[in-house]
């Protein structure tokens, strides 16, 4: 028996102490997959005897729809916490409703305040290095401080959180470093350190 982390992207199999799939051409995040014994499998190989777990997620009738709008599968059990097929985040997130709102149901609008200037956050925004995982990787291209995955950034029922994605050098909000793969509840003002190099400001998107 082995211990080991699947990739939901490759199937790749990695060792349980391993965070990012260690298949070249994926590096899909593993923060949220849990190591799960194998019979008669070296880690770090493909995972030909193993379901494709997508494949049988087909197989359920309706189930949990992915968020990320590149993925939106709609076959996820009810227990996963991530998707199946892109591992993205289901849970979710508890308690952001905004106290302050009035009877008015207009969903708020946030953003970072990042050196380069604002990002609005539109449902989730990853923050790293890799142009495949982030949609501002060209902008911190050279800061080798960030990870190439660091962390994500999500708007959910009126509020806002981080979730460190395993980076090497943490996220830090208002100074304390918050745990890795638990999503921490931001508000408008924070200051929000995802290296020395990059740091940015909880913003109100429509102010």
């Amino acid at each position: 028996m082995a211990l080991v982390r699947i990739c939901p992207n490759c199937l790749f199999q990695n060792s349980a102490d391993t965070f990012f799939c260690k298949n070249s051409s994926c590096e899909t995040s593993l923060v949220l997959i849990q190591p799960i014994s194998v019979a008669n499998s070296t880690p770090e190989t493909n995972s030909s005897d193993i379901a494709n777990p997508a494949s049988s997620a087909d197989k359920v009738k309706s189930g949990r729809q992915c968020p990320n709008s590149n993925c939106h599968f709609e076959s996820n059990p009810e227990s996963e916490r991530t998707c199946l097929r892109c591992g993205t985040v289901l849970d979710s997130l508890p308690n952001l409703h905004n106290s302050t709102t009035s009877g008015t149901s207009r969903e708020q609008v946030f953003g970072l305040r990042f050196p380069f200037g604002d990002v609005l956050v539109d449902g989730i925004l990853r923050i790293g290095r890799d142009p495949d995982f982030s949609p501002i990787a060209a902008r911190i291209a050279s800061l080798d401080r960030v990870s190439r995955r660091h962390a994500e950034v999500r708007v959910s029922d009126g509020g806002i959180a981080v979730m460190d994605e395993g980076s090497t050098n943490k996220v830090h909000v208002n100074g304390q470093q918050i745990p890795t793969g638990t999503f921490h509840i931001l508000r408008v003002g924070d200051k929000v350190n995802f290296s020395s190099q990059l740091k940015a400001t909880v913003i109100d998107g429509d102010s």
